[in-house]
């Protein structure tokens, strides 16, 4: 019950959370390479203060342009926190 509940506030930290990813971009908005699941769990880790394994972000579509991207993150196998991360140019 105390994981759950563990579980629980970390997704509410998450989905709380203003995350950005800088990435190499041309002209056109347009990525060089793409926005990956470890660049998205770095992001998360870096704003919460907690690590998050990357196997556990889900990015419905590649994320190849600036923008807002929803994202959602497994923390345990009830809870699910959905979250949207801000690509931004570096």
């Amino acid at each position: 019950a105390q994981v759950l509940a563990d579980a629980r506030d970390l997704a509410q930290r998450i989905e709380n959370a203003k995350l950005s990813v800088k990435a190499r971009a041309g002209g056109n908005g347009k990525l060089f390479g793409a926005v990956t699941n470890a660049d998205v769990a770095a992001a998360i880790a870096a704003v919460i203060a907690v690590p998050i394994d990357k196997h556990k972000v889900e990015i419905k579509s590649q994320i190849k342009s600036l923008g807002t991207y929803p994202v959602e993150v497994k923390v345990h196998k009830s809870v699910v926190a959905r979250a949207t991360v801000d690509v931004v140019a570096s």
